[in-house]
Order: structure tokens, then C-alpha cells, then sequence
């Protein structure tokens, strides 16, 4: 959630074309895992009662397709690293 936060931060005005596009695809794709995950925190709230984990990592698996690992590697694995240390 911290990466979901400062992605959306403002970071000032830039009018290079290769900044923007950096930047646009970064708010991308924390924009997708935040779509992946936003069940995960009211679920969590409600001591995962009802939570479909198998809907989870189908939403994963769809996360992946749009984001595989060797495209995005770096962001993919600091995401999941987070998640394996937090159970």
C-alpha cells in the first residue's frame, strides 16, 4: 500500500516524454495491484470470514498475465516478497 501511496504522490511537473510515460506506466501498475488486493484489507478486518482465496489467486494469476514477472520483475517480486513476509 506504501508503493500505491507515493506512485500517486505528486512529484512535481516534468515535460520529458520518457519521464512521463515512466511515470505513467509505474501509477499503471500499482493501479492493477491495488485492483488485485482490494478485498484483502476488509477481509482482513473481518478475520478472513467468507474470503474466497482460490478468487484471490485466480485475480493473481490475471494480475500476472497483464504483468508477468520477466516484463516486470522488480516490482513483481518486491510485491509478492511483501505479501510471503507478512503471513
Amino acid at each position: 500500500m506504501a508503493d500505491i501511496k507515493l506512485a500517486t504522490a505528486s512529484q512535481g511537473l516534468s515535460l520529458n516524454p520518457w519521464k512521463i510515460r515512466q511515470r505513467r506506466q509505474h501509477v499503471k501498475f500499482v493501479y492493477e495491484v491495488a485492483l488485485w488486493l482490494h478485498n484483502l484489507a476488509l477481509f482482513s478486518a473481518l478475520d478472513f470470514e467468507r474470503f474466497d482465496e482460490e478468487r484471490f489467486w485466480d485475480d493473481y494469476r490475471q494480475f500476472q498475465r497483464k504483468y508477468p514477472p520477466e516484463k516486470y520483475p522488480a516490482m513483481f517480486n518486491q510485491t509478492v516478497e511483501k505479501l510471503l513476509a507478512e503471513q
